[in-house]
C-alpha cells in the first residue's frame, strides 16, 4: 500500500510539472503570436506611409505647385510632408503636413516662421520619433545660412542656426550613422550665388552632429578633401559600415566622390 501511495504521489508531481510546462509554453506561443502581430500591424502602417508619399505629392502640386518636396514617416507610421512655397506672401517659406492614411492630410502648418527665403528642406526621424528638419534661409540676396526645427509630437521648436559662417551655405542633407547619430551636412562658398535663386559654384563641404539630449549641433567639421566639392548627400544607413557621404568634386571635369564617416 505504502509503495502505491508513493508512486501516485510522484504520478501527480509529474501530472503537474507536465501541467505547467504546457501552460508556460502555450503562454510562450500566445505572447510569440501577439508579437507577430504587432510587427505586422507596424510593417503594414510603414509601408501604407511610405504608399501615401506620391499621393501625397499629387495633392501638394494640386494645391501649391512647388518645385520641391520631401516626405518621411515617422515610428508610428504617420506620413510627414514638408515643401517650400510663398503662398500668399513674398518669400518661400518651410510649410509641413502630416497624414495617418497617405489619403487624408492636416492644415499646412508654417515651420520656418521668420519670413526669410526659406528652400531646399531635408528632414529624418531619430530613435525617439522626433522629426529634425534643416533648410536654407537667406535674408535678402547677400546672406544665405542654415536653420533647423525639431518637432516632438506636438509643436515645432523655434528655428535656429546650425553653424555661424562669413561664407554662403547651402543645399543640406541630413542623415545617421550605425549609433544613430543624426549628422547635416551642407557646402559653403564665397560666391554671391545667385541667392535667392541659388546657383553655386565652388564652395568646400561642412559636417555638424545633432546632440540630441539638448537640441542643438556641434561645431562645424570639414576635411582639406573637401574642399571645392559641391552637393553633399548622405546615402542611405547600411547598417554594418559607417555613414557615406556622396558628393560632387569640381576640377577639369566634374567628378562623383564618397567621403566615410566612421
Amino acid at each position: 500500500m505504502r509503495r502505491s501511495g508513493f508512486v501516485m504521489i510522484l504520478a501527480l508531481i509529474f501530472m503537474l510539472v507536465l501541467a505547467a510546462m504546457v501552460m508556460a509554453l502555450a503562454y510562450y506561443v500566445s505572447s510569440e503570436t501577439r508579437g507577430i502581430g504587432f510587427q505586422l500591424d507596424d510593417t503594414k502602417a510603414l509601408y501604407l506611409a511610405q504608399a501615401g508619399v506620391e499621393r501625397a505629392f499629387r495633392e501638394i502640386r494640386n494645391d501649391f505647385l512647388t518645385t520641391s518636396q520631401q516626405g518621411v514617416a515617422d515610428l508610428r507610421g504617420n506620413l510627414h510632408i514638408f515643401m517650400y512655397s510663398a503662398g500668399n506672401g513674398d518669400n518661400q517659406q518651410i510649410w509641413h503636413t502630416t497624414s495617418a492614411d497617405g489619403t487624408v492630410f492636416n492644415a499646412w502648418e508654417n515651420v520656418s516662421q521668420t519670413g526669410l527665403d526659406s528652400r531646399h528642406a531635408t528632414a529624418i526621424v531619430d530613435n525617439w520619433n522626433r522629426i529634425i528638419v534643416v533648410w536654407r534661409s537667406a535674408l535678402g540676396e547677400e546672406s544665405a545660412f542654415l536653420e533647423y526645427s525639431v518637432y516632438e509630437g506636438s509643436k515645432w521648436s523655434s528655428p535656429a542656426k546650425i553653424a555661424d559662417s562669413s561664407n554662403n551655405q547651402f543645399f543640406p542633407t541630413i542623415g545617421r550613422d550605425i549609433n544613430n547619430n543624426i549628422y547635416v551636412s551642407w557646402f559653403e562658398t564665397e560666391a554671391e550665388s545667385n541667392i535667392p535663386n541659388d546657383n553655386p559654384t565652388g564652395g568646400k563641404i561642412y559636417t555638424s552632429i545633432l546632440f540630441s539630449e539638448k537640441n542643438t549641433f556641434s561645431q562645424k567639421r570639414t576635411e582639406e578633401y573637401l574642399s571645392n566639392a559641391l552637393y553633399p548627400s548622405f546615402l542611405p544607413q547600411n547598417g554594418t559600415l559607417g555613414n557615406f557621404l556622396a558628393y560632387l568634386k569640381e576640377g577639369e571635369k566634374f567628378n562623383i566622390e564618397l567621403a566615410f564617416f566612421d
